[in-house]
């Protein structure tokens, strides 16, 4: 039963900061609304056709949820900077060389990679199930703006990193083992995400980003190849040719090139593992 209580307040913990980002959303669009009003350039009975023309505004909606993440890094990040003291442990473990940040970033590439592989194919043989997940990458832009790259690329992987790995995990590790915890706090990135599509690669993604950090023990590692991955999947439409999704042979060299990738880097940061383990036997 304490295994299922650690569980549910691990839920509530990230049911708690999604409705954190919910209500500095609501505050932001009346309070915009608001002083529309009061300037005079609308009326109080057109308030509720402007609030739905805000949600239609793909850069306004981006810059809503971008202050609402940035909430998120402010609140938890000062609360996992607190609990790092309470163990003794600094905010981050170890120095962060340029190799480290060049695995990860192959690693994120090969991820992208990999996640495009599987919606082409998803494109192909199940196109209704990509439906709702093409309208959430349009409401995102995707790379289509500054406010997208920076918000997808940046913002997001910041927040999402200290609430789930951070917070989330922090504490679920606490009272269960560290498989159990793995694909607990990826179960909650996957429903986080509200979408089946996104939820399935989220989970997938979450499990990697949970397993860096247990290598390197702290959450920037995370962040950097949670970044990797959004950015390259923001820049990929400009730097990959649309025929490569559009076919099978296409598809399964990206499949190939994915998996490659992802066995060169996760290799490295085994290694990597193996010579943090020596050092801390060493001091």
């Amino acid at each position: 039963m304490k295994k299922v209580g650690t569980v549910i307040i691990g839920f509530l913990i990230v049911l708690g900061a999604m409705l954190i980002r919910e209500v500095v959303a609501a505050i932001e669009m009346f309070g915009y609304s608001f002083y529309k009003i009061m300037s005079g350039a609308i009326e109080k009975e057109e308030m509720a056709t402007f609030v739905q023309s805000i949600v239609a505004n793909t850069d306004l909606l981006l810059f809503i949820s971008a202050v609402g993440m940035c909430v998120w890094i402010v609140v938890f990040g000062i609360l996992y900077n607190k609990s790092r003291k309470s163990e003794g442990k600094a905010l981050f473990e170890g120095k962060l060389t340029v190799n480290r940040v060049l695995i990860l970033c192959l690693m994120g590439i090969g991820l992208q990679f990999f996640i495009n592989s599987i919606l082409g194919s998803l494109i192909k043989v199940a196109p209704t199930l990509m439906e709702s997940y093409a309208k959430v990458v349009k409401t995102l832009g995707m790379g289509n703006s500054l406010t997208s790259l920076l918000f997808v690329g940046f913002i997001a992987p910041i927040g999402e990193e200290l609430v789930f790995r951070g917070i989330t995990m922090n504490y679920l590790q606490k009272h269960l083992s560290f498989v159990a915890v793995n694909i607990v706090q990826a179960v909650f990135f996957g429903l986080y995400h509200l979408n089946v599509v996104q939820g399935i690669y989220a989970f997938v993604l979450g499990l990697i980003l949970g397993w860096i950090v247990k290598k390197y023990g702290s959450i920037r590692e995370a962040i950097l190849l949670h970044m990797a991955v959004n950015l390259s999947g923001c820049l990929v439409g400009f730097i990959m040719p649309e025929k490569i999704l559009e076919n099978w042979i296409g598809l399964g060299l990206l499949l190939m090139v994915s998996i490659c990738l992802l066995a060169f880097s996760g290799k490295i940061v085994k290694m990597e593992e193996v010579e943090i383990k020596m050092i801390d036997m060493v001091e």
